[in-house]
């Protein structure tokens, strides 16, 4: 082929081969009106098919061991590919007769598979840039060598790319001979060990050729091994280490240093699964995550781990005060200090650095208090001594809480309320003769689900009713009927589903409904004289958290614990063992 090297082809050739040795002793010859030597080190890598135009074959000529492709970069390897990385095979020969397709020309057809012999797949390229449109590993001639006769040979239009539009510089052009090469594509990924399909190449020579050899080369971009990387933490205890992570199907494992950070590298590209063992007994499970590794790529991967608190109240001291505890029942802290009894009703506040609770502000009386979870910031927010049971709307702005202040027919009954995370602001937003209770606020805080003393009109007993309401106190409406007691609900953290607690079985249990109160089912089953109660999910919510009764009251008093257990009512496991602990709240 003949072509006219510019400044710009030089630097592309040498900065893909500038490291590769000098030539074989198959390095071409400057053919009549062609153009100067190539780079020895590309003509000995090259693939040197013979073409005996008298003999009618085409021969890929066997190549001494030269040196590897020279490579740019991290990410995928740039480079023009020899001997080396691919092998030839080529079939079907073709000579026309003079002029069949150019006048004074005979038209040379075979066809040419190749093999990618690299460990690698093959990718199409990035540099030398493909011509537009083209996704495919590129074929091209970049040098003849007339061995036999005399004449001019050209590469010819049965290479797909037609127009000499391959390797481009300023000085190209279609149908100018320059350093632009014609080119054939092959299917790319160019998976390793993998052979293509034959394709049609062919070179339009002068009758007086008898045989030459054309030095073909393969552009692409070689797959280089990646890495995978990242972080495993907890937003409720920061980074996680000494977590195993798990990647298949590599099967390698490694495990997160002190800061929470792994990372697995030389990872060929492809699809992966990372996952997480190990993780600490008090954090929930993490579900695996895929990965693709693109060549020469770190491909980030980062897990968040639940690893909630759990606030409760609990008397073992002989005094009732908010504890907290790890989620698997470890780490038991006692929270507050109280001058007199009691602290209980604990509720994590949604960014969880607050616990709001009822507390004693004088002796026989209580207001509701917010702490610290390391027990200190004691802040008092109402102040009449009789508020309780508060709750906080999902953005932590304000809060929902009972209060006995205003007499209710002379019955000193509570009343729903909701006030300022401050304190500030306090609205009674229910009014009724019976006592409302157990107000919870919904995850969208749209509404308010509380509990209701109501009178059942068949049998003139009073019940516990759940209702629902606006904020602000309308459109109040009932999801248990008054054949039963029912109190204590508890939102889903997607708002679906109400957990609450209900004698309707006949014992006192832990029941689900969904949040238009249908479909009620029942999640516990108490021991012989215990009851259980005072649900709450866990922030993702998969299990629920519950007060449970071991027996009957033994002098009075019921032996509570607290329990947990999956959201289907499953593995219930008991946390607290000193029969004095009950209203857990889950740390957000």
């Amino acid at each position: 082929m003949s072509a006219t090297h510019g400044s710009s082809g030089r630097m592309l050739l040498a900065l893909a081969l500038g490291l590769a040795a000098a030539c074989s002793s198959d390095r071409p010859t400057e053919p009549e009106a062609g153009p100067p030597p190539f780079p020895g080190g590309l003509a000995a890598r090259a693939v040197a098919v013979r073409v005996d135009v008298a003999a009618g074959t085409v021969t890929v000529l066997d190549r001494s061991p030269a040196p590897a492709a020279v490579t740019r970069a991290a990410g995928a390897s740039f480079a023009l590919l020899g001997a080396n990385e691919i092998a030839a095979t080529t079939s079907n020969f073709f000579r026309s007769a003079v002029g069949q397709f150019i006048a004074k020309k005979v038209r040379i057809r075979f066809d040419i598979a190749i093999t990618n012999r690299s460990s690698v797949a093959l990718l199409p390229p990035t540099f030398p840039v493909p011509p537009v449109g083209t996704s495919a590993v590129l074929l091209f001639p970049f040098a003849t060598t007339l061995t036999g006769g005399s004449g001019a040979i050209d590469a010819s239009t049965d290479w797909d790319g037609a127009t000499l539009n391959f390797f481009n510089d300023v000085s190209c052009s279609s149908g100018t001979k320059s350093d632009c090469y014609r080119w054939e594509p092959y299917p790319a990924p160019f998976v390793a060990g993998s052979t293509t399909a034959a394709r049609t190449v062919g070179f339009d020579v002068d009758p007086t050729v008898q045989s030459f050899t054309t030095y073909v080369v393969l552009s692409a971009d070689l797959t280089v091994p990646g890495a995978i990387a990242g972080t495993v933490s907890s937003p409720e205890r920061g980074p996680l280490g000494h977590v195993t992570v798990s990647l298949a199907p590599a099967n390698r494992f490694t495990g997160t240093s002190n800061t929470g950070g792994y990372r697995f590298d030389n990872v060929a590209p492809g699809g992966y699964t990372v996952s997480l063992s190990g993780l600490p007994g008090y954090c929930f499970p993490v579900a695996a995550k895929p990965a693709t590794v693109v060549s020469g790529a770190t491909t980030t991967v980062d897990f968040s781990a639940q690893c909630p608190r759990i606030a409760f109240s609990s008397s073992r001291t002989g005094q009732t005060e908010i504890w907290s505890m790890n989620a698997d029942g470890t780490s038991q802290t006692q929270v507050t200090t109280s001058p007199s009894c009691c602290s209980l009703e604990p509720a994590w506040s949604p960014d969880g650095s607050r616990i709001a609770f009822f507390g004693p502000s004088t002796p026989n009386m209580g207001d509701v208090f917010t702490i610290h979870p390391d027990g200190t910031g004691l802040t008092q927010l109402t102040h009449t001594g009789q508020d309780y049971e508060p709750g906080w709307a999902p953005d932590g702005s304000r809060m929902v809480f009972t209060s006995s202040r205003d007499d209710n027919n002379s019955s000193l009954a509570g009343e729903i309320y909701v006030m300022n995370a401050d304190g500030t602001g306090q609205t009674r937003i229910s009014n009724d003769e019976f006592e409302d209770l157990d107000g919870a606020w919904s995850p969208d805080g749209s509404k308010i689900a509380y509990a209701r003393w109501d009178t059942d009109a068949s049998d003139e007993k009073i019940h516990m009713q759940i209702f629902v309401m606006s904020p602000d106190g309308s459109g109040q409406t009932p999801l248990t009927d008054l054949s039963s007691d029912n109190n204590g609900p508890a939102w889903s953290p997607d708002g679906s589903r109400i957990a609450f607690s209900s004698d309707r079985s006949g014992t006192r249990e832990v029941w689900v409904m969904n949040a238009d109160g249908s479909n009620p089912v029942r999640l516990t089953t108490s021991p012989a004289g215990g009851s259980s109660g005072q649900p709450a999910w866990s922030p993702e919510g998969s299990r629920i958290a519950f007060s449970q009764a071991s027996g009957p009251p033994v002098q009075g008093v019921s032996p509570f614990d607290v329990w947990v257990m999956n959201a289907d009512g499953s593995s219930p496991v008991r946390l607290t063992t000193d029969g004095s602990s009950s209203g857990p709240s889950w740390e957000p």
